[in-house]
C-alpha cells in the first residue's frame, strides 16, 4: 500500500523539502482535493474558532507542540481552508471513504482511515 502526498501551494520543491516521506508529490494548484472533500467547494469556515485562545484549535495545537517538540512552524499557504481525508481505490475504483474537516483541526480516527485503506486494498 503506497501513501501519496498532494501539495496545494505553488512550489513543489518547498513542499517536498518540508516532508521527508519518500514518495511523489503532485501539485494541486486548482485545489481539486479540497473540492472533492468539500462537496465541490473549497471550504473556508468561520475564523472565529481561531480567535478563541482557549478553544479546541489552540488547545490541540499546544498539545501537539508539546508532544512532538515542534519549535519551528511552516505558516506558508492559505490557513483558512479546511481539508479532509480521501481513501481512494486503485485506478478508477472510486472513493472508499471520505472525511471532511468541518472546523479547523478536525480529523478522522486513524483506526477508521486504516480500516478504509485495508478495505480499498482488498478490492484491488
Amino acid at each position: 500500500m503506497a501513501w501519496r502526498k498532494f501539495a496545494t501551494g505553488n512550489d513543489p520543491e518547498d513542499v517536498a523539502a518540508a516532508d521527508a516521506v519518500a514518495s511523489p508529490v503532485w501539485l494541486d494548484k486548482d485545489k481539486g482535493l479540497f473540492k472533492a472533500v468539500g462537496q465541490g467547494k473549497v471550504r473556508k469556515p468561520s475564523m472565529l474558532a481561531l480567535l478563541n485562545p482557549f478553544g479546541r484549535v489552540w488547545r490541540e495545537h499546544a498539545a501537539l507542540v508539546k508532544e512532538r517538540g515542534v519549535e519551528k512552524h511552516n505558516l506558508k499557504g492559505d490557513g483558512s481552508i479546511t481539508g479532509g481525508v480521501l481513501v481512494l481505490r486503485r485506478g478508477d475504483g472510486g472513493v472508499e471513504a471520505a472525511w471532511q474537516e468541518r472546523t479547523f483541526g478536525d480529523a478522522p480516527e486513524p483506526a477508521d482511515v486504516l480500516r478504509a485503506a485495508l478495505a480499498a486494498a482488498e478490492k484491488m
